[in-house]
């Protein structure tokens, strides 16, 4: 049966979008990787990172729907620019609705995932602790206490660690996520294809 690596995401507001969309945009001056653009790269916080056969899509669509409904827009402080590894990303404060998402989306979809990403299980051959310790239970490194909620603007082909100094006030970045998204992924940790959206509840 077929499977893919699929990402649960959280989709910013308007004005998110629109400044993720601009900064990327900017930074398309250097070499890079890929560009946000909303429409096949899509900006988003991602919530859990799987695989999931042709027979679990539906089912995951029904678990994310009914999560949806059941979950207010989840307002995120940007805590700080992180570069690593060639991309850049502003990460966002841990609040409780965030983690209280990530453990309602994981407890719903790990019992059907299918498997591991490729890169999971290359990534579980070196992991240690903690890390192993999530891939083996939940098929992904950041799940509880190693989960770093980040929006990431692009990745470059080169270093360009100078780029920090050149960003906006991370504060722009502060804002509501206003539904769970699920998208087929791409390289580089990207949304390519979104399979659907489902809209949170009002804050």
């Amino acid at each position: 049966m077929l499977s893919k690596p699929y990402n649960v995401v959280l989709l910013p507001s308007n004005d998110l979008v629109d400044k993720a969309l601009n900064l990327s945009q900017k930074l398309k001056t250097f070499d890079v990787h890929f560009t946000l653009d909303n429409e096949t790269i899509f900006p988003h916080v991602s919530v859990y990172m799987t695989q999931i056969n042709e027979k679990g899509l539906e089912k995951t669509k029904s678990i994310l729907s009914g999560i949806a409904q059941r979950t207010k827009v989840i307002d995120l402080k940007a805590d700080k620019y992180n570069y690593e590894n060639t991309c850049i990303d502003v990460e966002y404060t841990k609040n409780e609705r965030i983690i209280e998402l990530q453990i309602k989306v994981v407890e719903g979809l790990n019992p059907i995932r299918d498997g591991m990403r490729k890169k999971d299980e290359v990534r579980l051959l070196n992991a240690t602790g903690e890390a192993r310790n999530n891939l083996i239970k939940y098929g992904w490194i950041n799940v509880g206490d190693l989960y770093a909620p980040h929006l990431t603007f692009t990745r470059f082909t080169d270093d360009h660690p100078e780029v920090l100094e050149t960003l906006p006030p991370k504060e722009d970045f502060s804002g509501s996520y206003v539904s769970i998204g699920l998208f087929e992924m791409g390289d580089n940790g990207t949304c390519v294809k979104k399979i659907g959206a489902w809209e949170l509840q009002g804050s």
